[in-house]
């Protein structure tokens, strides 16, 4: 019997953004949190879509206290530890 492998909620979020065609995606270690961040692009139009998407698939991986958040220049997803 094989057992499930467990995809880690940083790695789920770099996934989406990849999905959405972001290249430049990173991910960082803090104390009570990792967050994931990628930069926007001239392309607004998805932004939103990317974020409903990042919400809606962390939330149904039972990740718990994530926030999604847009900054002037990017978008960043915090993940509590």
């Amino acid at each position: 019997m094989k057992t499930a492998q467990l995809v880690s909620p940083t790695l789920l979020a770099r996934r989406i953004m990849y999905a959405f065609g972001r290249t430049f995606v990173f991910t960082n270690n803090y104390k009570h949190c990792h967050t994931v961040k990628c930069y926007k692009t001239e392309y607004r139009h998805d932004w939103i879509t990317l974020r409903d998407e990042l919400q809606n698939f962390l939330a149904d991986a039972g990740v718990v206290g994530h926030t999604v958040k847009f900054t002037r220049t990017s978008i960043i997803v915090r993940i509590p530890k």
